[in-house]
């Protein structure tokens, strides 16, 4: 994470070309929109999954809409780095304590590249444990960020490339994946970041036609320009993992984000002791967390998702 809570990336999304050329559009009233979540009344049961729900994501003049042509809006947590403290709980039964038990819509998968044992000195290991994940995200009917953990992508394009187009070959006809081609770029230019976007868009669209591609932007830009935005990874503490959890500037940005209907990822499934981290050192590795396992962070952060759970918040406007 490089930036402060307030001041994260946001990024735009990308969809069905060769090039990197979002339509520039304002972000609408998100008032104006009478549907819960994006979901019309009396679509939505407590029995269907968020893919189910929503379908096949797309961008129309300048907002990211569903399969019915409404604003959805996301919501879920992101594992850490896909080596170090978070590997351990790179298995299938977190996701599935996610999507039971903390009622995720997505999740998205960081996968390491440069630091020792990522994909760049290891790639089988990465790009085994990685499927793995997707495969069981698949299965449990939610959406699925494939994330390229890299600072430098612009340096690794060759590689980035073949993962991705292997990716999109893969998950080509299935809606639940989301691509994210470049975790952090530091202090590339914008020319840096396009170029290297285009040829990975168009890796991705040799096969998959349809699937969102995430690019990453400044959010003072996104938002000057009205682009579509989603927020791929958030945290509670500052650019280092660390500093004060202040609940209430953390309080104001969820409001911001629900106000504007944005999709979000929260950072990070980790026993890391950092303020960010939403777990304990010592948390079972397969899941099955209590209240007690889970950091100040990852309390919040339940119960925030839990009081969006779409299925529950129907349930209650029918008594």
């Amino acid at each position: 994470m490089k930036r402060l809570l307030i001041f994260l990336f946001l990024i735009f999304v990308s969809f069905s070309c060769t090039k990197a050329k979002p339509a520039v559009h304002r972000v609408q009233d998100p008032q104006s929109e009478s549907q819960s979540n994006g979901d019309s009344e009396g679509e939505v049961t407590a029995k269907q999954t968020s893919v189910e729900r929503h379908g096949y994501l797309s961008v129309q003049n300048g907002k990211m809409v569903d399969q019915h042509g409404i604003q959805p809006q996301l919501r879920g947590i992101s594992f850490s780095w896909s080596i170090w403290e978070g590997e351990k709980y790179y298995n299938k039964q977190v996701v599935d304590w996610l999507v039971d038990d903390f009622k995720v819509d997505l999740i998205r998968l960081s996968m390491a590249i440069e630091p020792e044992g990522g994909y760049l000195q290891n790639p089988k290991k990465q790009e085994e444990k990685i499927i793995s994940l997707i495969d069981q995200g698949i299965e449990r009917g939610i959406y699925v960020i494939i994330d390229w953990h890299d600072h430098n992508a612009n340096k690794n394009q060759i590689e980035s490339e073949a993962f991705f187009q292997e990716m999109s070959k893969r998950y080509q006809h299935v809606p639940n994946v989301i691509y994210e081609i470049w975790n952090e770029p530091e202090r590339q230019t914008w020319q840096e970041i396009k170029a290297y976007s285009e040829k990975i868009i168009s890796a991705i669209r040799t096969y998959d036609k349809k699937n969102l591609i995430v690019v990453r932007e400044k959010a003072e830009v996104a938002l000057g320009l009205g682009l579509p935005l989603f927020i791929t990874e958030w945290g509670v503490g500052e650019a280092n993992g660390n500093g004060e959890f202040n609940l209430e500037k953390t309080d104001k940005w969820v409001h911001w984000m629900e106000q504007y209907k944005l999709s979000w990822v929260n950072w990070n499934i980790t026993d890391k002791e950092e303020t960010t981290a939403l777990l304990k050192p010592g948390a079972p590795v397969n899941g099955g967390w209590d209240t007690s396992n889970l950091t100040p962070a990852g309390n919040y952060i339940r119960t925030v998702l839990l009081n969006f759970d779409v299925s529950k918040i129907k349930q209650e406007n029918h008594h």
